[in-house]
């Protein structure tokens, strides 16, 4: 599968349950970069569509938090945070919601 078959796949089992659903921001990046390298693993083949969607899910959900964690630590130090992620740049600051 390409990233984008990954991508679409998700998205599509997503809107079954959220209609307008769409991942934003640093969220679609992040989001983005995880279908990559899913599609890129050459484990698709051996997966179910749902065993793909799973992976995907608990990928981004472990990048994601991650990076949540590693910002706010950050946070507790500085007022702000830069941040280039593919090929997007982000400003966090304490009040920041993501």
């Amino acid at each position: 599968m390409t990233p984008q078959q990954v991508h679409d796949l998700v998205l599509n089992k997503t809107h079954e349950y959220v209609k307008d659903f769409n991942f934003t921001g640093f969220e679609a990046v992040i989001f983005d970069d995880v279908c990559e390298s899913i599609a890129k693993s050459n484990t698709t083949e051996n997966l179910t569509r749902d065993g793909i969607i799973l992976a995907v899910i608990t990928a981004f959900q472990t990048s994601q938090e991650i990076a949540r964690r590693a910002i706010s630590s950050l946070l507790g130090e500085v007022n702000t945070v830069s941040l280039n992620y593919g090929q997007h740049a982000f400003k966090f600051n304490k009040d920041s919601i993501f």
